[in-house]
């Protein structure tokens, strides 16, 4: 529909609409044709307002007794009510009276749906093609079904014919890269993307789409130029600047990263969450003053950020600015309880502060929310070594070999922790055990404990193992 005769619908059926309510207002009775009542009830039920369209119907019922469209319209409403088994039923009359109407089943399939009747749904929506005017959105809607039943190559077919009808369907755009990427087939999809690309040069989501495939396969050069294509075509899509600046901090380009960020500014206000990802640059980039800097501005749009706070802490912290920091992460962990970053950052902190047992209270508490990160186990061990004992050391290790039994620097830890406590047999049988494991690594272990690469034994199991 060209744009101008959108406009002129859409303003004849808000004077349709005005002249319904004049009606009501006077007590008086106008005439409208079915299809007026028709839009009339669609524009009350989208707006939630099913009194008012229950009574739009009763008038409408009242003028076209015999239109058997209008108990497409009751449906309309009963659906919006929730009653779906009342719709349904309505439904089922009017497959028999309107075969031919691809709206009675699309209406159904939707009712279907909401029930999670998806198989069900299928089946109505392959009817509705068969009389759909655009088959293109029913070819979506089918897709949609795929995914809801977890079929993502039955969902991806549709998805691509849905575009084949209308390659300006976003949507489909979206959703299909979506499917590839579930189903770890991003190059499959970058090769979809870029054909279609050639034909349709100036669509925006498939440039969008193709960049974030791009990203997955760890090809960010192209990703980037993908992204560039983006604003090239559409220089107010703001996400392709948040992806690109992404892709860039990922790729330690950071003073890049921060140019590309500041230039959202241009699109939408500034966010909290820009600004911590722009402070978060500064950080790495150990100019901690910046980084600051940006953190509170951050803070100052959006206070319950979490991640704000923390790197407000890192970056007081490297300031020395030790109890500020301390209090930074106390807010952060009001926010979010659960984060165990927080707690990791919070421990090194108290360990900082001389608050040992408070440090290895929250170490704990990190490991509990995050026991998948075998280096913790290391710097919590770094922790107990330092202000507990060998056995207390010994213990965090071997629970970490329990949950990681294939992360070789726990053997050359504890190879550390045996030299030191004088138990080399115990020592050695561990340093083989990382030797084993991963060889050329062995080095780990003199930068825990230097004095290991004076131990002759030592020495010899590497050369034995190296060769």
């Amino acid at each position: 529909m060209e744009e101008n005769e959108f406009n002129e619908d859409h303003e004849g059926i808000n004077n349709d609409i005005e002249r319904f309510e004049q009606m009501i207002a006077r007590n008086d009775l106008y005439y409208f044709d079915r299809e007026k009542f028709s839009d009339i009830i669609e524009h009350y039920a989208h707006q939630k307002d099913f009194q008012r369209a229950m009574l739009v119907l009763k008038y409408a019922k009242s003028q076209h007794p015999e239109s058997k469209e209008l108990l497409l319209s009751e449906v309309q409403i009963l659906t919006g009510n929730y009653k779906f088994k009342k719709a349904l039923r309505l439904l089922a009359q009017l497959e028999h009276e309107l075969p031919w109407n691809a709206e009675v089943y699309l209406t159904k399939a939707t009712i279907l749906s909401k029930l999670k009747l998806h198989e069900q749904a299928v089946q109505c929506l392959k009817k509705a093609l068969q009389f759909a005017e655009h088959k293109d959105e029913v070819y979506i809607l089918l897709a949609f079904e795929y995914q809801f039943l977890n079929n993502y190559d039955k969902a991806i077919d549709y998805f691509k014919k849905s575009l084949k009808d209308n390659p300006e369907n976003e949507a489909a755009l979206y959703e299909l890269s979506y499917c590839f990427d579930t189903l770890d087939r991003s190059e499959e999809g970058i090769e979809f993307y870029m054909d279609f690309v050639d034909k349709n040069p100036y669509s925006e989501a498939s440039w969008y789409n193709l960049g974030n495939l791009y990203s997955k396969i760890n090809k960010f050069d192209e990703a980037i130029d993908a992204f560039d294509f983006v604003i090239a075509i559409n220089d107010f899509f703001t996400a392709a600047y948040f992806s690109k600046a992404n892709l860039l901090a990922h790729l330690e380009r950071y003073e890049d990263a921060i140019v590309i960020y500041k230039e959202t500014f241009d699109q939408e206000a500034p966010s909290g969450v820009v600004y911590c990802h722009i402070a978060e640059c500064y950080e790495k980039l150990n100019n901690f003053t910046l980084g600051l800097e940006h953190y509170e501005k951050a803070l100052s749009l959006d206070p319950e950020y979490g991640d704000s706070w923390l790197g407000k802490a890192i970056c007081l912290d490297e300031l020395g600015r030790l109890e500020d920091a301390f209090k930074c992460l106390q807010k952060a962990l009001d926010i979010d309880k659960e984060n165990a970053d927080y707690w990791y950052a919070f421990a090194e902190i108290e360990d900082k502060l001389g608050r040992t047992d408070d440090a290895i209270a929250s170490f704990k508490q990190a490991l509990t929310l995050n026991p998948d990160d075998p280096e913790m186990y290391l710097e919590y061990a770094d922790l107990l070594m330092k202000n507990q004992s060998y056995k207390i050391t010994i213990e965090a290790i071997h629970q970490g070999l329990m949950l990681h039994p294939d992360f070789h620097r726990f053997h050359y830890y504890l190879t550390a922790v045996y030299l030191e406590k004088g138990s080399f047999n115990k020592a050695y049988e561990h340093f083989e055990k990382g030797l084993i494991m991963n060889p050329k690594d062995c080095n780990f272990l003199f930068e825990i404990q230097p004095e290991a690469s004076d131990n002759q034994n030592i020495l010899e199991l590497i050369d034995l193992y190296n060769n």
